[in-house]
């Protein structure tokens, strides 16, 4: 299931420059954009250099019916 936070963070830029603002590796942000939910901390991080709300990697992605068939 997709979040709010995954399509956030895809949309804040390349993941190098994602890892680099963060302080974490680029495979982690990797992991991030593929569905593992980031530490709290981390949430953190990205609510203040991103702007991505903590709550958002809870939040799943509204899809129409059309998207899902």
């Amino acid at each position: 299931m997709r979040s709010k936070g995954m399509v956030a963070l895809r949309n804040a830029g390349r993941q190098e420059d994602i890892a680099r603002k963060l302080g974490v590796s680029q495979g982690t942000v990797s992991k991030w954009g593929s569905g593992t939910k980031p530490l709290y901390e981390n949430r953190i991080l990205m609510r203040d250099r991103l702007k991505i709300p903590v709550q958002a990697w809870d939040e799943p992605v509204e899809t129409s019916p059309q998207a899902a068939a």
